[in-house]
């Protein structure tokens, strides 16, 4: 546990005034007890305790909190909810010293000196830094070293919800980087004919990421999924080849291979105990929920799936924690609903919740679907949050707060509500200011009218089956680019690409700058992308000359100025320039190694089916 998050346990205690005390009627050890917590209203609690009078002053931690003693020391995180105690109705608790992990006392309730005017305010207000350096003993708290922060923010960066990712779970990224046990992490890939730029050199990427915050990558050969899914029209002797090929790519495209291991499913589904496990897996999850989990397989719950395509979500699962046995699920955002459904089910199977680092979708060349644009009007404020008028809209599974917040630096306030599967829910804030647009999760959000508090807001109706249907795609090789294209495809290809010009929305020559040029230094190469580390776009002097970028930012700030600024066609000549550099030393693999060339053959021959 970080220190940042004991305090978040700790601050909604809240210091509350004993009103009333009385014996409960129906129970001899208990007590009806009202509360003044700063609220307004008197709140009541059940508890056996007796130590304290009215007047004084205590610990209440009210429904919808964890109580931080369970968890410090149990590791059992219940969160409170008002309910009966003989009769009577109970909202939370008042605390013992136990209960917030000051020491091991549970004899009686935690009084606190002091006046009246403390009353609604946290615990953290009256803990002085000796009890609050005993409770983070008890805690063992981890000091977020610079090096720490580093490794947490390089897989953070993975998952940045900018590039359309995720990261559930970060909160155990401190603990389990300290662990001192051996860290595995996987992702996993049906051989299903060519591979594409996305599979090829962002998995390199992101598995170098993970790799330099300290994992092992286990690369998951998935052949009998491929094999379920009916994938190379379920031949397996070509499934394998498809498999051996994707191995030949990954050696080639600066995949730190030191540290990663190439795991098949042949290998393991002859185990007693796997099959155990994905019985186990169904035992306790619905058919409805596995259901809801078929985009995995590039399919729809509404699609005609065979019996068999029903096993392959607890067969993903059970891979996690028997195969994999990895700490951290690491694959793309269409594999992210059974990595939540691992979460789930993990800890009640025994095994653990698997942080789940989901990164965004590449985009497929073409023209991508039309979004909803729709404006907002702060004025018509339609919910509080925080004790402030905010607008809400719903989208998809997200619930969307703006709130006003400064005439002087003309920003908005937005918080985004993502709302998980597993009935929880995850959040984003971030600031929206005046003249620029911001992505976050795939949504568009600009101020249109600052003085009349208008918002625009632009998203796709169902936003996590939009990222899915527009990702890059085998089934539309001109879309594609393809990890043994040649420069000339690589050529056509991002000279017909969809590419407006000061657009940055939906953008898919940005999101291939933004996902792979740029962070291509992550990569095993002979040579650095980047010459001096700038991304340099090549132009006539006639038309002001080479343009020198050192982040994404500029580039995206410069385009969206328009084409006087950039034009369109000078950003995919440099887009082209880069993806060659990039490809290049996989082609030379495949000319010169005479295994790896006739496996291209082979697969350039198959069939490939959906």
């Amino acid at each position: 546990m970080t220190k940042e998050k004991l305090l978040e346990l700790l601050k909604p205690i809240t210091i509350s005034k004993i009103v009333e005390k009385k014996k409960h009627e129906n129970a001899d050890r208990l007590w009806i007890v009202q509360l003044d917590n700063g609220s307004g209203d008197n709140v009541q609690v059940v508890t056996a305790a007796n130590n304290f009078e009215e007047g004084d002053l205590v610990p209440h931690l009210a429904p919808g909190n964890v109580v931080p003693g369970w968890l410090i020391k149990e590791g059992q995180e219940i969160k409170l909810e008002e309910r009966p105690m003989r009769g009577e109705m109970s909202a939370g608790m008042i605390l013992a010293e136990d209960e917030f992990g000051l020491s091991d006392d549970h004899e009686g309730i935690f009084i606190i000196k002091g006046s009246d005017d403390l009353v609604g305010k946290s615990i953290l207000e009256v803990l002085n830094e000796e009890q609050i350096n005993t409770i983070a003993k008890t805690a063992k708290v981890i000091e977020i070293t610079p090096e720490l922060q580093e490794k947490i923010d390089l897989i953070m960066s993975i998952g940045d919800p900018e590039k359309g990712g995720e990261v559930v779970g970060e909160d155990q990224l401190p603990e389990i980087l300290t662990s001192g046990e051996e860290l595995f992490t996987y992702d996993g890939f049906e051989p299903s004919g060519q591979m594409h730029i996305a599979q090829g050199i962002i998995r390199a990427i992101n598995t170098n990421k993970m790799i330099e915050a300290g994992f092992t990558f286990r690369m998951w050969v998935a052949d009998w999924f491929g094999y379920l899914n009916n994938k190379m029209g379920g031949d397996m002797e070509k499934i394998k080849k498809v498999g051996m090929y994707f191995i030949e790519i990954w050696k080639a495209a600066g995949m730190n291979l030191d540290k990663t291991e190439f795991l098949w499913t042949s290998d393991f589904v002859d185990k007693e105990e796997y099959w155990e496990t994905v019985m186990k897996v169904m035992k306790n999850t619905s058919l409805n929920r596995i259901l809801k989990t078929t985009e995995i397989m590039g399919r729809s719950e509404m699609d005609d799936l065979s019996a068999a395509q029903i096993l392959y979500p607890a067969m993903q699962t059970t891979d996690i924690f028997k195969v994999m046995k990895c700490q951290v699920t690491q694959l793309g955002m269409d594999q992210r609903k059974v990595n939540m459904l691992a979460r789930e089910v993990g800890p009640e199977l025994g095994f653990w919740k698997p942080v789940v680092v989901s990164h965004g979708m590449l985009q497929g060349l073409g023209k991508p679907t039309e979004r909803i644009v729709k404006e907002i009007s702060l004025s018509e404020a339609s919910h509080t949050n925080g004790g402030k008028s905010a607008f809400v809209e719903k989208i998809g599974n997200m619930d969307i707060f703006i709130n006003y917040s400064s005439d002087e630096a003309k920003i908005f306030n937005v918080e985004i509500h993502h709302n998980l599967d597993n009935g929880q829910g995850k959040k984003y804030n971030f600031n929206l200011k005046y003249g620029e647009k911001t992505i976050v999760l795939g949504i568009t959000f600009e101020i249109i009218d600052f003085e009349n508090r208008k918002v625009s807001v632009s998203y796709y109706e169902d936003p996590d089956a939009a990222k899915i249907a527009m990702k890059m795609s085998k089934s539309k090789p001109d879309t594609a680019i393809f990890m043994t294209d040649s420069a000339e495809d690589v050529a056509r290809k991002i000279k017909k690409a969809y590419c407006p010009p000061g657009e940055i929305e939906d953008n898919p020559i940005l999101d291939y700058c933004k996902q792979i040029i740029f962070e291509a230094k992550y990569l095993k190469r002979d040579m650095p992308l980047f010459e001096n580390n700038e991304f340099v776009i090549k132009r006539d002097e006639k038309f002001g000359g080479d343009i020198k970028l050192k982040s994404y930012k500029e580039l995206e700030d410069l385009y969206k100025q328009g084409e006087e600024a950039l034009h369109p066609e000078d950003l995919k000549n440099a887009v082209i320039d880069y993806l060659n550099k990039l490809l290049e030393p996989v082609r030379k693999h495949f000319e010169q190694d005479s295994k790896a060339k006739n496996l291209l053959a082979e697969v350039q021959s198959f069939q490939v089916t959906r």
